[in-house]
């Protein structure tokens, strides 16, 4: 009985946070995504942030104007082959950043090069040698471009209230689960499965996007396959 009425509430839950079908069915997801930037565009999609989110996060600062790029051919030795690359700040001002754009600039800039410009090599340098503090400022960026995805509405943050029954009422029934496993009773199969439907219910609602951001995920992915 206890298993059967979680099961309800867990669909219950489904219809009463499900998508809204008809603003997404009406979209054909045919108009070029806004202008985020591409570690927000990046988070929307996959949330998933590494160096290719880096290296796309200087090029757009390149072609906002913001950073210069530069081959260093002219500045290295006949018998030095290695590639390397120049990066300079040539605008100082920040005001149309968004404040993970300007703590990119900062940590690469200031704490990578010598205040005016860093190169590539010394980038990496600085990710080998000094790796507490390039997590650190990492990790700093990774957090400032969820608070700048989420001030952008990407996310529906009403929705993570109501994940919190979800999370507390999953580790209770896989208890219970285990328990009636434990007496040898089969219901303890069913709760064990349905105590993972819950959790996951309530991970989705903790991450769920808003339709606003929904849209702009598909319109993302669409654009990505062109």
């Amino acid at each position: 009985i206890l298993s059967f009425a979680q099961i309800l509430v867990f669909i219950f839950f489904i219809i009463k946070y499900r998508k809204n079908k008809d603003i997404h069915e009406q979209n054909k997801f045919l108009e070029v995504p806004e202008d985020c930037t591409p570690a927000v565009a990046t988070y929307i999609t996959s949330t998933a942030i590494g160096s290719k989110t880096i290296i796309s996060t200087i090029f757009d600062l390149y072609r906002k104007g913001y950073l210069e790029i530069k081959d260093t051919e002219d500045f290295k030795s006949k018998d030095d082959a290695s590639e390397d690359f120049i990066i300079t700040k040539i605008n100082a001002d920040q005001e149309n950043l968004l404040s993970h754009e300007i703590h990119f600039i900062d940590w690469l800039i200031e704490d990578m090069g010598d205040g005016s410009a860093v190169t590539t090599k010394e980038i990496e340098s600085y990710s080998k040698n000094n790796q507490s503090m390039f997590t650190k400022k990492y990790t700093k960026w990774i957090e400032l471009i969820k608070e700048n995805s989420i001030k952008n509405g990407y996310f529906d943050e009403a929705s993570k209230k109501n994940s919190l029954p979800f999370l507390i009422i999953f580790p209770i029934t896989l208890i219970l689960g285990i328990l009636a496993l434990v007496y040898g009773n089969i219901l303890g199969g069913v709760l064990i499965g349905t105590s993972f439907l819950i959790l996951f219910q309530g991970l989705a609602l903790m991450f769920r996007k808003s339709d606003y951001g929904y849209v702009e995920y598909k319109r993302w992915m669409e654009f990505k396959k062109q």
